[in-house]
């Protein structure tokens, strides 16, 4: 499975291929600084099956990169990075149909771990907080909002 890894920062870029690597040694890996080259590699190369999209760090703000890019390509699994807590933008997240929502400031573990679930078709998002125990979250290419979506297969590591 191809992945694109989102993001303007080559270190987190970094960190993330080799966690990648660690899961799937054949991993192709591509990279895109921000949401207009991601777009464009969503559309040249066939048979991306994950975007990691760090949030904090888009060329505008990374929710409406996010809706886009669900919208244009529905099929490809999207997992957000951020060092946001904030429960508005982990639900606004999972209601633009991300499949996972993973902390910057996570353990690798955790991170290996939120990867596999998406990878076996499962979601991940933190669930410290109890509003967040109610959130709906969308199956692999599914669309529309959260209250159109049954909950699917998800979990939290942490």
């Amino acid at each position: 499975m191809k992945t694109l890894l989102v993001g303007r920062h080559f270190l987190i870029r970094e960190a993330l291929r080799a966690i990648l690597r660690e899961l799937k040694s054949d991993a192709v890996v591509l990279e895109a600084v921000d949401g207009p080259e991601a777009m464009r590699l969503l559309t040249e190369e066939a048979g991306i099956g994950l975007v990691i999209l760090d949030l904090d760090v888009l060329d505008r703000n990374g929710l409406p990169a996010l809706g886009e890019l669900r919208g244009c390509h529905p099929e490809v699994s999207v997992v957000v990075v951020s060092s946001s807590q904030d429960y508005d933008t982990i639900v606004r997240a999972l209601d633009l149909g991300a499949h996972g929502f993973i902390l910057k400031t996570a353990e690798r573990q955790i991170m290996v771990r939120a990867l596999e679930l998406v990878f076996a078709g499962g979601v991940y998002f933190r669930r410290k907080s109890s509003r967040l125990k109610a959130a709906r979250v969308p199956k692999p290419g599914a669309r529309g909002t959260r209250r159109e979506r049954r909950r699917s297969s998800s979990s939290s590591l942490d």
